[in-house]
């Protein structure tokens, strides 16, 4: 279903992007390990736009 979402977006001008994280339930904020998946979202959003922070970080 993701593939086929992200598909449909790559027809218009919004940046995206699929990870995928094997061996995780869908309700991922909710299970251990979290902080993970929610530091590589935060780090993918301070890439696209630019941030200190992204910066500071060697990307």
């Amino acid at each position: 279903m993701m593939r086929l979402n992200i598909g449909e977006y790559a027809k218009s001008t919004v940046v995206t992007a699929l990870k995928s994280f094997p061996r995780r339930s869908h309700f991922l904020i909710a299970t251990p390990g979290w902080e993970e998946i929610a530091d590589q979202g935060l780090h993918w959003a301070e890439v696209q736009v630019g941030t200190p922070t992204a910066e500071r970080r060697g990307v």
